[in-house]
């Protein structure tokens, strides 16, 4: 009996080696090995447990479903041509989006094909933005919109790209995609004219600028802007005037050497689209 004692409680035990240890040393009834197990395995014990596995079953769940969303959104744009533009956008609208996780993907998803595809398809999807705005999901008794979700993604990349113009991290590329991005967004309604007159204000101020680096970024800059801009040719009669404002500081960089040849060339490139 001594010898089925601790083999029970060895098996119990196998993984603790201080305990089995103990067991081995003395030689305690049956009947109290039992006894403490059953202390230890009480019912709020069970309720925990049972607690922590629905919540990692919830986790899991809520994981999956975002990879089946993530993975739903990729598939629809990556057939995205001009022909099949309506279908794309019932496909987009069809999907059942849950919660404000969700709809930041789709935002996301959104934003970085702007920033990668060629111009074609870049207003193809600002267009298709557009008609997803007045997409939302109610998650904890509150509804949220995609419209508002969009712009706040939109709002704070581009403070960064504005803030940055006038730090060391600047990185030239991220900021010309998130700007022409904007602009592109601009040009499908999905932003509208005061926040665009906002953005040329922004980056005039670093044109001003005592700093020849900053003057160099904000000419980049504002070519990307126009660029894009004037793709809708209605879009000049916000900017009205702003030809002569834009001659007028680009000759007096080149009179003050500020600039060199190329981000003179670029700038007179600039005005002509802007006049044509």
């Amino acid at each position: 009996m001594e010898d089925s004692n601790i083999t029970s409680e060895i098996t119990s035990n196998i993984y603790y080696f201080n305990e089995l240890y103990d067991i081995l040393s003395k030689n305690e009834d049956i009947d109290d090995i039992v006894d403490n197990n059953l202390r230890q395995y009480n019912g709020e014990t069970v309720s925990k447990n049972n607690m922590k596995k629905q919540t990692t079953n919830k986790v899991l769940d809520n994981i999956a479903k975002e990879n089946v969303i993530k993975t739903k959104i990729t598939q629809i744009l990556n057939k995205l041509h001009s022909g099949n533009i309506p279908n794309v956008i019932k496909q987009l609208k069809d999907i059942n989006y849950r919660t404000v996780e969700d709809l930041t993907e789709l935002s996301n998803q959104m934003m970085n094909k702007i920033k990668r595809d060629n111009e074609q398809v870049k207003q193809i999807v600002g267009d298709i933005v557009y008609e997803l705005l007045s997409i939302n999901v109610v998650e904890n008794n509150v509804k949220s919109y995609l419209n508002k979700i969009f712009m706040s993604i939109c709002r704070r990349e581009y403070v960064e790209v504005i803030e940055n113009m006038g730090r060391d991290e600047y990185n030239r590329d991220r900021s010309e995609k998130i700007i022409n991005m904007l602009v592109v967004l601009f040009n499908s309604n999905v932003i509208d004219g005061d926040i665009m007159l906002k953005i040329i204000e922004d980056v005039s101020k670093y044109m001003e600028s005592e700093n020849n680096v900053y003057v160099e970024r904000s000419i980049q800059m504002f070519n990307i802007i126009f660029t894009t801009l004037i793709m809708n040719t209605d879009n000049k009669k916000m900017i009205v005037g702003f030809d002569k404002y834009f001659e007028e500081n680009i000759r007096r960089l080149e009179r003050e050497k500020r600039i060199g040849k190329m981000i003179v060339i670029m700038g007179e490139n600039i005005i002509e689209k802007l006049r044509n």
